[in-house]
């Protein structure tokens, strides 16, 4: 049901992406691409779904956009985790905690949910040890050390389509 519920939103997807290229609004257009991103993540596109957090991110640093770039990366943490790298999504994800305690933009209620459910299953992965100090160290990150990590372990290529599979303009 799932799937079927994102294969039919891709399309509005693009068609909002195209309206939102009209008017300029780049905050929004980062924080429909890591939707766009998240589609495609739980669809198990993962090229795709690093290029377009790779643009979301790009977008929200070139704005100084915090809350938009803190959504991307909870986003990029679910797309790792996805991907088998737990490390990294619990660093990345300690990082989008650390700066929504700090501009005060708290998740919403459903996000919280998908969060605790993420972390759950990180925690159970690397063991309460290894998952507390790589939350807290994400934590610590300042805004543009978090994006920085994010957009090295979206080039980093764990699912091997080429170095620069998250970098749009980068050849495959």
């Amino acid at each position: 049901a799932e799937l079927t519920y994102l294969l039919s939103h891709t399309t509005r997807y693009e068609q909002a992406l195209e309206v939102l290229a009209g008017t300029g609004d780049d905050r929004q257009i980062a924080h429909t691409l890591s939707d766009f991103a998240r589609v495609a993540t739980r669809r198990g596109e993962w090229k795709a779904a690093r290029m377009r957090f790779a643009t979301a991110l790009q977008l929200a640093r070139g704005l100084g956009a915090q809350r938009e770039a803190a959504y991307s990366l909870e986003g990029v943490a679910e797309l790792s985790a996805g991907q088998g790298d737990s490390a990294a999504a619990t660093r990345i994800l300690g990082a989008a905690q650390g700066l929504r305690e700090a501009i005060g933009s708290p998740p919403t209620a459903v996000e919280l949910v998908e969060q605790a459910i993420l972390l759950n299953r990180l925690r159970d992965t690397l063991g309460r040890e290894a998952y507390e100090r790589l939350l807290a160290a994400g934590r610590l990150l300042a805004f543009d050390s978090a994006l920085d990590q994010a957009m090295v372990w979206l080039d980093a290529d764990p699912a091997g389509q080429g170095v620069g599979a998250g970098r749009p303009g980068v050849e495959n």
